[in-house]
């Protein structure tokens, strides 16, 4: 049975409403074991919606946009916390990362990050026409002769700031530095209620101002080889703890 927020000897309990803790996911283990496997499956209804890997430049966006992610009728929603300093979950996002959540997450899961992504990414949602696209990505530039202006002339170097040269498409562009990232991570610690020292982690929720919120204790992963980070993730996502989130929630 999947429990509310609680891993190792971070014991939180349901973040609001007041109720008792409950009892952890589970037993911090080695970090090449730590997420278990499983399997989980799609419902039928799930097949209409989009996968979900959605990156955002800051917190708000995502209170701000809320009840339009919440129309995309996805079962679960989480929200990937990490700062610059946990290596090496910021190369990892920035590599493989989001492509990775976007296929393991489902149709059922939207997964949330504070970052920037590449131009390739970007291209990628438009296209697929995935949720980032339509409720967050789009939004951040509709004016369709900006846009036409920064696809032509997106690389001419045209602004100065102190002795570093910008692109124009970089001033029309959300630039998520690593110290704005911490911010926007620490807000989304806070919103939680959660410690500020409890990154990096998964927190899982329905509602985003609902009594229902699940921490996942990632800091064993802190410094281990992207290549183990990446599999413990998958296993993870692949097992019976996110299978229990996405069908039916906790008992």
């Amino acid at each position: 049975m999947l429990l509310p927020i609680c891993a190792g000897q971070l014991k939180l309990g349901i973040l609001r409403g007041g109720r008792a803790a409950k009892k952890p996911w589970g037993q911090e283990r080695r970090a090449s074991s730590y997420l278990p496997s499983g399997q989980s499956r799609s419902s039928a209804k799930a097949l209409s919606k989009t996968k979900a890997m959605i990156p955002v430049p800051c917190f708000d966006k995502v209170t701000c946009s809320w009840l339009d992610l919440k129309a995309e009728g996805y079962v679960v929603h989480g929200f990937l916390v990490f700062l610059t300093g946990d290596r090496y979950f910021p190369e990892y996002i920035a590599s493989d990362g989001l492509s990775d959540l976007n296929v393991w997450s489902g149709r059922n899961c939207a997964i949330y990050t504070i970052h920037s992504p590449a131009d390739t990414w970007v291209t990628f949602a438009r296209v697929a026409n995935n949720v980032w696209w339509r409720r967050i990505g789009k939004t951040l530039n509709e004016d369709i002769a900006t846009e036409e202006a920064i696809a032509k002339y997106g690389e001419t170097e045209v602004v100065v700031v102190g002795s570093e040269t910008r692109r124009l498409k970089d001033a029309f562009e959300p630039i998520v530095n690593r110290y704005l990232h911490d911010a926007e991570m620490g807000k989304v610690m806070e919103h939680f209620e959660l410690p500020p020292a409890s990154q990096p982690c998964l927190i899982m929720f329905k509602e985003l101002l609902g009594d229902d919120a699940w921490y996942k204790d990632l800091r064993p992963l802190v410094n281990v080889p992207q290549e183990e980070l990446r599999e413990a993730l998958k296993n993870w996502f692949a097992g019976e703890e996110f299978a229990g989130l996405t069908h039916n929630g906790h008992e």
